[in-house]
């Protein structure tokens, strides 16, 4: 399946031939498809359930997660959201700026969320919030499992370090 990802890989816009073996055709079936440029979103549309209690997932943690994260959580305030389940089980990870970044929402100001050490010179760097957190009055649980790891990891450690979330689970992959 790798080889055929990569053969349907390419510039959005352009076109790609896909022939298929079809059971009762005697030549393979051709289709010729457009490419697209295709957003997977990392949060899908939460859940309000009965008492304002708030269910958002997210995986992986990808370019837009920041954004996506924050604008599911205004939209489920705005229906009467009063408590956050924020489910990190089975999230792979991602990238350690949009971590950081998830995690600033929910952080003070100059609060650790993650450090990095490296034996190379310049390979150590403590990554800290750099605003104040938007809901400062949101109780949160994150939900965790074996399959949670990487920079959800850092989101769910930093979150649970400065008590600013409950975190509910069995260990996760790290």
């Amino acid at each position: 399946s790798e080889q055929a990802v990569k053969a349907l890989r390419g510039p959005a816009g352009s076109d790609v031939e896909l022939r298929i073996h079809r059971v009762g055709f005697a030549q393979p079936v051709t289709y010729t498809l457009k490419r697209a440029l295709i957003h997977v979103r990392s949060v899908p549309p939460g859940t309000l359930f009965p008492g304002g209690i708030g269910y958002i997932s997210l995986s992986p943690v990808a370019e837009s997660s920041t954004q996506e994260l924050r604008g599911e959580i205004t939209v489920m305030l705005t229906k009467g959201m009063k408590s956050l389940i924020l489910d990190l089980r089975g999230n792979p990870g991602g990238l350690l700026d949009q971590g950081v970044k998830v995690t600033d929402l929910f952080l003070d100001k100059e609060q650790e969320i993650v450090a990095t050490r490296g034996r190379a010179r310049g390979a150590t760097k403590t990554f800290v919030d750099n605003a104040k957190q938007e809901w400062p009055s949101l109780p949160i649980v994150v939900l965790v499992n074996d399959g949670t790891a990487s920079a959800a990891e850092i989101i769910s450690g930093a979150l649970q370090d400065h008590d600013r979330a409950v975190v509910v689970g069995v260990p996760t992959f790290g």
